[in-house]
C-alpha cells in the first residue's frame, strides 16, 4: 500500500520526509533523483489533509474509504517546481537505482553503529524508483474536497521556511 507524500509547513519530523527535502534541496542548491525513471508520487499538501478529515468527519459515508491525496508528479518536476517557485536554481542530479540503494546500506551501518536513527534504507530507496500515482476523485465528489496545486503549496512552505510561521494560503 503507499500513501500520498504530504508536505507543507510545519515542524520536520520523520512523518514529513518531502518538507526536509525540499528545504535541504533549497539550502544545498542541488537534489538527487531517481535516475531513468517516471515514477510520480501524490504529493499532497497538509493542510488538504487536515480539511479532508474535517470533510470525512462532516460528509463522509460511514466505512467509507477516501484517498485525500495531491498533484501526481514526478521527482523532477517536484524540483522543478521547487526551483520556478523559488526562483533558484536548482541542480536536478539522476542517480542509478543500486547506487543509491548501496549508498543507503553503507549510511545505515554506519548511523547504526553511531547510534544515528535514520529512514533512509535499501527498501525505502527502492521504493522511490516505483510510480505510486493515486487519484482522489471519490473524495472530491463525495467531500468536496480540494487539492492545491503544487506551485502553491510549495509557495506556502518556502514562506514557512522563511519567516517559521504558518499562514494559511
Amino acid at each position: 500500500m503507499s500513501l500520498p507524500r504530504v508536505y507543507g509547513p510545519g515542524p520536520e519530523t520523520t512523518a514529513n520526509p518531502v518538507t526536509k527535502t525540499l528545504r535541504q534541496a533549497l539550502q544545498n542548491g542541488f537534489a538527487f533523483i531517481p535516475a531513468h525513471t517516471e515514477a510520480v508520487g501524490s504529493y499532497t499538501f497538509i493542510e488538504d489533509v487536515v480539511e479532508g478529515h474535517l470533510l470525512a468527519l462532516e460528509k463522509g459515508k460511514p466505512g467509507a474509504k477516501y484517498i485525500l491525496g495531491g498533484p501526481n508528479a514526478t521527482y523532477a518536476e517536484l524540483f522543478q517546481t521547487l526551483a520556478s517557485v523559488s526562483g533558484r536554481r536548482l541542480c536536478i542530479l539522476p542517480l542509478p537505482e543500486g547506487l543509491l540503494v548501496g549508498w543507503s546500506t553503507v549510511y545505515g551501518r554506519m548511523a547504526s553503529l553511531l547510534g544515528i536513527d535514520t529512514q533512509l534504507k535499501p527498501a525505502t530507496v527502492r521504493r522511490l524508483f516505483r510510480s505510486y500515482a493515486m487519484s482522489s476523485d471519490k473524495a472530491v465528489q463525495e467531500l468536496g474536497y480540494t487539492i492545491t496545486p503544487l506551485a502553491q503549496g510549495i509557495a506556502a512552505t518556502l514562506q514557512y521556511f522563511k519567516t517559521g510561521r504558518y499562514a494559511t494560503h
